[in-house]
């Protein structure tokens, strides 16, 4: 059952029918039922799959407003019991709510969503430092996002085009186009609407080589609006 979330978050993603997936699972698509079942049989890896899941299809689609409540509801709970053991999935988890709550704080300039981002950056760092390979252009990320939430647009910029070359060069493609996209909507607030759309077309790119064809469908839309 962990991987109906799985499958949910590709589908939606993709643009491809849920339909079909396993006859025999028929009736647990419904991510929230999937997690009030793991929190009744405390099964915390599960929850912390679905969570995860949600938060990263939530911004990823830029439902940030949900994203952020999710985060604000869970992330307490799954940095305790990942305090006694930490998942691989915990590491996406964290790295996605970062993001989210630099963006919660440019809207609320609420200190909660700054010092959960900072958080974020803290283990990314540390993660750095033992694997470079997985985890650099996660942290670069996160720093520039933090550089644009504080003010610091020259640091911001350097950091995006940073995190999108280690991307590139690690070949985490979907980490590449998400680094192009947020370096896009940071452009556009600065007004430089002919940069924002050079980052948002390579986005554009990354994410139909992922696969996240009504992603980069939607993003299309945006630059036809600029």
């Amino acid at each position: 059952l962990c991987l109906i979330p799985v499958f949910n978050a590709i589908a939606n993603l993709s643009g491809e029918s849920k339909n079909g997936f396993c006859d025999n699972v028929q009736g647990y698509e419904d991510n929230e039922k999937n997690l009030s079942k793991a929190f009744e049989k405390k099964d915390i890896s599960r929850c912390d799959i679905i969570i995860t899941i949600q938060i990263v299809e939530n911004f990823i689609f830029r439902r940030i407003d949900l994203a952020g409540k999710i985060v604000r509801q869970y992330q307490g709970l799954l940095d305790l019991h990942g305090g006694v053991q930490m998942r691989f999935i915990s590491i996406y988890r964290i790295f996605y709510s970062g993001l989210v709550a630099f963006h919660c704080f440019r809207v609320t300039q609420e200190q909660y969503w700054l010092d959960r981002g900072r958080e974020a950056i803290k283990d990314l760092q540390t993660w750095t430092n033992e694997c470079k390979w997985n985890f650099e252009n996660k942290m670069l990320l996160l720093n520039a996002e933090y550089y644009f939430s504080v003010g610091d647009f020259d640091k911001a910029t350097e950091g995006y085009h940073l995190s999108i070359t280690s991307a590139r060069n690690h070949r985490f493609v979907c980490e590449e186009a998400i680094a192009n996209e947020l370096g896009a909507y940071f452009q556009l607030e600065r007004g430089r609407v002919d940069l924002s759309m050079c980052f948002m077309k390579q986005a554009i790119e990354c994410y139909q080589s992922w696969g996240a064809l009504k992603k980069a469908e939607i993003l299309k839309h945006i630059i036809q609006n600029l």
